[in-house]
């Protein structure tokens, strides 16, 4: 028994050997049909090594041991060890042909935003209110095009602007009762659509997509609760594909239907009536994988339809918020056509030596061209003895160029959902142009007016030509500071028709769009601009201060107040830069009709009138840019202001930047976009700012807090207290 125990041993050491050898063998060997065969010769190569390599690993005397042992072994017990050793090889090979094996993957890592195409991603949420920062960081990663949710558990106590995801356009389909419901968010600088209005007690978002290039796309979001009646559901589903699919539009239906389609051999009732429901309208399904799993179940009940699978990647993929997995399919977009290639001749610079053509061209005889008087045939002959040294060295060559895409901006129509949504959302609290159109007439039959509103403003797309009216603004002059009988102290409000407000977001939202894939604005750019703000302005500001303060180093800034910045925009440079940035044709033609021929009147009151250094070199060009621009700088409000340590400052000169021929006041704090910045950067000056405001309205708040109920109260502590600490916190 114990020559048995030794023999197994020595011989398990073989097997380890040659089971490392194997695996070392080319993949594609180890992969081939004929794999015993080719391992043959290779395990008989390994046998003959292995007694060489089995001396590293196990002790000379106990092979000796063991080779003892093998002699005084019986046929019969050489026979099982010969059959323990088979079967550990026929082991390996078997996991071998099983090709990489990873002891614990873990679950795939997705990221949607990495796929490019048209990103859908559908979600059980299981209760939007209390995960809206889960969806967010989920779509700041994921950057899906179009989010669908489940179960958003909404109903009219929450409002879309508490719902609202930056960048998206949210729809919704709330339940009357508990839990349920439907959103889907759509990106709303990418994409436009328009919601199709169904009447139907299934829960369910139909909407129309409508992209640049290529046919409409028809979505259905859809949840069907457990214990909704499946024939019904069935039955509806069929009656509004039948109202919506047409053969030149392509369909989409995602969502939780609560059809368990993990094992199709072995469907229930239900869901193979459901599945011959929409194969009747050539629908497929993508997700294969399960999306609940539990410790007890698995199930595929979240879904994605469509009638071009061959145009979808698609997916599943865990999330940390829910108990469904995320599902995604990835529609490949049309790609826009590169133009021919263009070639041009140009010279081969390649393997041009500088002292070879140098020599070469000075052993040219230059003299016989002092002695021509024709000025014409001295140049030809100049010419041609130049071009024969210089096509020795540097050869003229057909060079393929591409030329670069240049896309031109055009302006797409507006469609009725887009007009319901913006009249259905307007703030009462707008002001009313001088068309007398109030905000609150405007969202109470945002529905009706949509259709009429939306052919009006697109036949000024089409035409060019914009309504006069919606070009007058009504002026309230809205005092500042200083002189009131001084006009240059008061701040000017223009006040437009509510209608053209529409027109103008849906093309504000096209070129922002524009401008952001073509990556026009500089980085540095953040008025006007989404996830930007004067705090991000500020904090950059700052940010490179206490940069150069960690470096020793002083910081010399100058603040700039354009005057009347607006009102001083040249027309011409704006339309000339407008057309350099790719914005032309009848796209332009808009722009101009848009931008000419406005008027005003002022209301005040009841009355309305009638229709040296280097930072000295960089603010001279400023100055030049500005001037060229046809702006102009407010004298009065520039300052200049050095940032640094004290030890450092101490030290420091004044900056002395001086604006046409005169010093600009240098100041030890200013206040820029409403922070109060000092020159060492210890917020003291900035604190006292915000304690004298803060206490000015709890003064107030004080007077008449007893006059108002809680809710009250909160509302003016939200509105007048609350953001002065919040701002640039």
């Amino acid at each position: 028994m114990v020559s048995e125990g030794v023999s197994f041993k020595s011989s398990f050491v073989i097997f380890i050997i040659l089971t490392i050898l194997i695996k070392n063998l080319p993949k594609d060997t180890r992969n081939d049909t004929h794999i015993n065969q080719v391992n043959i010769e290779k395990l008989v190569a390994a046998w003959e090594t292995c007694q060489v390599k089995i001396s590293s690993v196990v002790p000379k005397s106990a092979i000796e041991r063991d080779l003892k042992a093998r002699q005084i072994l019986t046929p019969s017990s050489k026979c099982v060890l010969a059959i323990r050793l088979l079967n550990c090889c026929l082991a390996a090979n078997l996991i071998l042909l099983c090709n990489d094996v990873n002891e614990n993957p873990g679950p795939d890592q997705v990221n949607v935003s990495e796929i490019k195409g048209l990103r859908i991603i559908h979600l059980n949420v299981c209760s939007l209110c209390n995960k809206m920062a889960e969806i967010r960081l989920f779509c700041d990663r994921h950057k899906p095009h179009i989010l669908s949710l489940n179960e958003t558990w909404l109903d009219g106590s929450f409002p879309d602007n508490q719902m609202s995801l930056a960048g998206y356009r949210l729809i919704r389909q709330d339940r009357d009762c508990y839990g349920g419901g439907v959103a889907v968010y759509v990106d709303e600088l990418a994409l436009d659509f328009e919601r199709l209005e169904v009447i139907t007690d299934i829960e369910v978002i139909w909407f129309e997509l409508k992209p640049s290039k290529g046919k409409n796309i028809l979505f259905g979001a859809f949840y069907r609760p457990p214990n909704f009646d499946a024939i019904i559901f069935v039955d509806k589903l069929e009656e509004m594909l039948r109202t919506f699919a047409r053969d030149d539009i392509e369909m989409v239906l995602l969502g939780d239907f609560n059809f368990n389609l993990a094992c199709t051999a072995s469907l229930n009732t239900s869901a193979r009536r459901f599945l011959r429901a929409t194969r009747r309208f050539c629908l497929q399904q993508l997700i294969k994988k399960p999306t609940r799993v539990t410790e007890i179940s698995s199930s595929l009940i979240d879904l994605i339809f469509t009638t071009k699978p061959e145009l979808y990647r698609s997916g599943v993929f865990p999330v940390g918020f829910t108990d469904h997995f995320a599902i995604f399919g990835v529609r490949k977009l049309h790609r826009v056509k590169s133009l021919p290639p263009k070639f041009i001749r140009a010279r081969n610079y390649k393997h041009f030596d500088t002292d070879l053509f140098k020599c070469d061209i000075s052993h040219v005889p230059w003299d016989i061209i002092e002695m021509e008087n024709d000025p014409e045939f001295a140049w030809n002959l100049f010419k041609d003895m130049f071009m024969s040294v210089a096509d020795k060295h540097a050869p003229i060559i057909e060079k393929r160029v591409r030329e670069r895409i240049v896309k031109d901006f055009v302006i797409r129509e507006v469609s009725v959902a887009f007009v319901v949504n913006e009249l259905t959302t307007f703030k009462l609290s707008k002001a009313t142009g001088l068309d007398g159109i109030t905000a609150r007439l405007l969202k109470d039959s945002g529905s009706v007016l949509a259709k009429p509103i939306a052919h009006i403003e697109n036949l000024t797309i089409t035409t060019g030509q914009i309504p006069s009216e919606w070009k007058e603004a009504k002026v309230i002059p809205v005092y500042k500071k200083g002189k009131r009988n001084d006009t240059d102290n008061y701040r000017p409000i223009s006040v437009l028709p509510l209608i053209s407000k529409v027109m103008e977001r849906a093309i504000q939202l096209q070129l922002l769009n524009f401008i952001k894939e073509n990556n026009i604005l500089s980085t540095h750019q953040s008025g006007f601009r989404k996830q930007h703000s004067t705090e991000t302005t500020v904090v950059s500001l700052v940010d490179k201060i206490l940069d150069n303060m960690d470096k020793q180093k002083t910081t010399g800034a100058v603040f700039i107040d354009l005057k009347k910045a607006f009102d001083l925009v040249d027309l011409d440079c704006l339309l000339y830069k407008l057309e350099h940035y790719g914005i032309r044709g009848s796209s332009l033609h808009w722009f101009q009709n848009y931008l000419t021929t406005r008027s005003q009147r002022v209301k005040f009151g009841q009355d309305l009138s009638d229709s040296a250094n280097v930072l000295q070199n960089d603010f001279n060009r400023l100055v030049i840019w500005l001037e060229q621009n046809r702006l102009v700088i407010s004298e009065e409000k520039t300052k200049t202001m050095l940032f640094g340590t004290k030890k450092k400052l101490d030290a420091a000169q004044d900056l002395n930047i001086r604006l046409y021929g005169q010093n600009i006041k240098q100041v030890e704090q200013f206040t820029y976009l409403g922070v109060v910045l000092d020159k060492h950067l210890n917020w003291k000056d900035h604190v006292e700012e915000m304690s004298m405001n803060i206490g000015t309205r709890l003064k107030i708040m004080s007077r008449i807090r007893a006059f108002l109920t809680l809710e009250a109260a909160k509302a003016v502590y939200n509105g007048l207290i609350l953001p002065i600490f919040d701002y640039c916190d």
